[in-house]
């Protein structure tokens, strides 16, 4: 629960810093607000000697607010939603919050192009709620950790799309006593909208 404190107090801090740096001329500088985030959803299945198994599906939402501190430095806060489904009754659906650090390569010639590279890393704690039809129900609480490289294309100067390859890692803590360990790569794609 500390641990939730703490990102809720930075997630707050984020949020209050003052919009009262001089002037922006571009989308990266310092004073900005983005706003943004990714959506997927998978759907997973197959047979294991020609029995069906059990058709796998999962929903993420992944809404974002950062602040620029510097031209092409930004911190703020991540949300995470996912619901992930699986046969008739059995479903995963986690709530996440923790802060975040982005940093865009060649902010400082924002206004003379488009593409611009991009690193991301982030924590969060999530709150899972597993139904399964013979385990029951629980609530285990997760420490999630990512990484990111990626690259924003400017549509217009305020508005981007995003492309990048993710690392995902999350240290499960269960009410069983036993810990796990879920690491995810994978390639995500989103948008942005900036206000300066």
């Amino acid at each position: 629960m500390g641990t939730l404190r703490a990102v809720v107090a930075v997630g707050a801090l984020a949020a209050a810093l003052p919009a009262t740096a001089p002037a922006q001329t571009h989308a990266l500088d310092r004073g900005s607000f983005r706003v943004g985030g990714t959506a997927s959803f998978t759907s997973a299945g197959g047979e294991v000697d020609g029995d069906p198994v059990d058709r796998e599906t999962q929903l993420t939402l992944a809404p974002s607010v950062q602040y620029f501190l510097l031209p092409g430095l930004a911190v703020g806060g991540n949300l995470s939603l996912s619901r992930r489904g699986f046969g008739d009754d059995d479903a995963v659906t986690s709530y996440g919050i923790g802060p975040a650090v982005t940093y865009y390569f060649g902010a400082d010639d924002a206004a003379d192009q488009d593409w611009f590279p991009y690193i991301d890393a982030g924590i969060r704690y999530v709150d899972v709620q597993v139904d399964d039809a013979i385990l029951g129900s629980e609530e285990p609480s997760v420490m999630g950790y990512n990484a990111a490289a990626g690259i924003l294309f400017l549509l217009s100067p305020a508005v981007g799309m995003t492309g990048e390859l993710f690392y995902d890692r999350s240290d499960l803590e269960n009410n069983i006593g036993t810990d796990t360990r879920a690491d995810t790569f994978g390639l995500a794609f989103g948008i942005s909208a900036f206000v300066f």
